[in-house]
C-alpha cells in the first residue's frame, strides 16, 4: 500500500481479534472518528499496534494526532529510520496549549529535534486552520517570505504592539520575536 509516497509493507487489515481486549477500544476510537469523517480505509495490524502505543503514551492527544504519529512510526519502523521527530513531538505535547506548541516549534527551528512528518496537521492546524498570513514561514516559506515575516514583526514592535500580542498573532515564541528584533537592530535587512 502506498500513501503520500510512504509505504507500509504490512497490508493485513486489523480486526478487534488482533488486539488485547483492553487495547481494542484505543484503536476503535480512532477508527470511529476517521470513518465519521468519510475516511473509509481501515487500519493495518502495524498501524493498529502503533495507535495503541501512541494512545498509551499520549492519552489526551486528539485522534488525528494519534493516527498521524502512529502512521509515521509504522513507516519509520519498516524503513529502519529513527523516530526522534515523533518522540520529540510526543515528549513536548504541543496539542495541549499554544505555549507548548511554540516551544516545540522553537526547538525544531533550532534543530534540537527533527521536524515531525505531517507538519501541516500536527503543527500548523493544531489549534484550527491558520490563514496563510499567520503561518510561520521559517518552516514553509522562501527567504523573501521570511524577510517579510520578520519585517512585519519589527514594524508591529516599532508601532508599540506588545510581544504577547505579536506572539499570539503569529503563534511563535516570545524569545523568537526578541531574537528577530535584535537581529534587525544590529543591521539585519528591513
Amino acid at each position: 500500500m502506498t500513501t503520500n509516497s510512504l509505504e507500509i509493507k504490512d497490508i493485513s487489515i486489523w480486526s478487534i481479534a488482533d488486539s488485547a481486549a483492553e487495547d481494542s477500544w484505543l484503536v476503535l476510537d480512532v477508527l470511529a472518528e476517521r470513518l465519521a469523517r468519510g475516511i473509509t480505509k481501515f487500519f493495518t495490524k502495524t498501524e493498529a499496534d502503533w495507535i495503541v502505543k501512541v494512545r498509551k503514551a499520549a492519552p489526551d492527544a486528539p485522534n488525528n494526532v494519534v493516527f498521524l504519529l502512529a502512521f509515521s512510526y509504522a513507516v519509520k519502523e519498516e524503513a529502519g529510520y529513527d523516530s526522534r521527530a515523533m518522540d520529540g513531538y510526543l515528549a513536548l505535547t504541543p496539542w495541549k496549549d499554544k505555549g507548548r506548541l511554540r516551544q516545540y516549534k522553537r526547538l525544531v527551528a533550532q534543530k534540537t529535534i527533527p521536524r515531525v512528518p505531517g507538519w501541516p496537521v500536527l503543527v500548523d492546524e493544531l489549534f484550527g486552520p491558520l490563514s496563510e498570513d499567520f503561518k510561520d514561514p521559517r518552516f514553509t516559506g522562501s527567504a523573501v517570505d521570511i524577510r517579510e515575516f520578520e519585517n512585519d514583526i519589527c514594524e508591529r514592535s516599532n508601532r508599540g504592539e506588545s510581544r504577547d500580542s505579536i506572539t499570539d498573532m503569529y503563534n511563535i515564541h516570545s524569545d523568537d520575536i526578541k531574537d528577530i528584533i535584535k537581529k534587525y537592530e544590529k543591521g539585519g535587512t528591513q
